[in-house]
């Protein structure tokens, strides 16, 4: 008994005590030795197995390097150790001479970083120390051809990455919808113009281009009228300008060739030198080939002159008997 009194006394006085004394610290954790703090690699730089730190497997091909124009020929040094060269997508930042800046997106083909117009053609050139020392940029807005930008005006060179074959595709079909449209708004342009110079022409030289220009014999007749109506209505097929001009144009082109048809017809039937030959008096009779001419009859009374020849014919200077009664 005397020792659960003394017992709970103690503790009854040690309870303040313990509240008022402060936490103790945390122990320090445990360093690392100095080999494992060497092999561990440093952010930004590449490992024993030459990927960086901190990046996924393959995201080598993505990475974006901006460089100033002096960085370039090191770059271009260790493009060049690649036994294949591929393109690569760029983004330039440059300063026109008169201009605020601009950014310009295109594609360095094969690599070539640095080139430089030789007179007739684009060599390489290792340095950018010559003035005439560019870059060139394919399918730049997706436009056919390439820009050649001087690095005397280029503030910074991007690349972006190596252009895929799919990604090249996809620029191959832009090009080719692009320049099928330029062709179309050509085309039309082409046509209105006609269309004006047509309705400025006269009815002679209408007639005469559709017959020039739409010759029977080469097919422009009622079955290519029928066929090109079935292709614009019912196929829901653009015309060219060719054929529209003969659907517009073929109540014209009918009439003309009627006109045609009519002066070859005249044509075959006027004999030359007819319309000029006088005509011989009717009632007489030719006369045989070196006949000698007839004499002038004298007239009869009352003004008459008797006809040439025949059972009837009285002399002039003979006077009928009359008849006894």
């Amino acid at each position: 008994m005397r020792n659960i009194i003394c017992a709970l006394t103690l503790s009854a006085f040690c309870a303040p005590l313990a509240a008022q004394q402060p936490p103790q610290p945390a122990p320090p954790p445990k360093q690392a030795s100095a080999g494992a703090e060497a092999a561990k690699p440093e952010p930004g730089k590449p490992d024993a197995s030459g990927a960086e730190a901190g990046k996924p497997e393959g995201a080598e091909a993505a990475e974006v390097k901006v460089l100033a124009p002096a960085d370039v020929p090191a770059e271009l040094l260790r493009i060049e150790k690649r036994k294949a060269k591929a393109d690569i997508k760029c983004e330039l930042t440059m300063t026109p001479t008169h201009g605020r800046e601009v950014t310009v997106k295109g594609v360095i083909r094969n690599g070539k970083l640095i080139e430089r117009f030789a007179g007739r053609e684009f060599v390489s050139d290792p340095t950018i120390e010559h003035p005439h020392c560019g870059v060139r940029l394919w399918w730049v807005d997706n436009t056919s051809g390439w820009i050649f930008l001087r690095y005397s005006q280029i503030r910074t060179i991007a690349l972006t990455g190596v252009l895929t074959a799919e990604e090249k595709q996809q620029i191959m079909e832009a090009l080719r919808v692009k320049e099928q449209k330029k062709d179309e708004e050509k085309k039309a342009q082409e046509a209105a113009k006609l269309e004006e110079e047509l309705l400025k022409m006269s009815a002679a030289d209408l007639e005469a281009y559709l017959l020039r220009e739409y010759p029977q014999d080469q097919g422009w007749n009622h079955e290519k009228l029928r066929n090109l109506k079935k292709k614009q209505l019912i196929d829901n097929q653009p015309l060219t300008r060719q054929e529209s001009i003969f659907v517009s144009y073929f109540p014209v082109l009918i009439k003309a060739r009627l006109k045609e048809l009519k002066r070859e017809k005249d044509k075959v039937e006027f004999e030359p030198g007819t319309a000029d030959k006088p005509q011989d008096p009717a009632g007489t009779r030719p006369r045989p080939a070196g006949a000698a001419p007839e004499k002038p009859r004298p007239a009869q009374p009352g003004g008459s002159v008797p006809p040439a020849g025949g059972d009837d014919e009285v002399p002039a200077d003979e006077t009928p008997a009359p008849e006894d009664e």
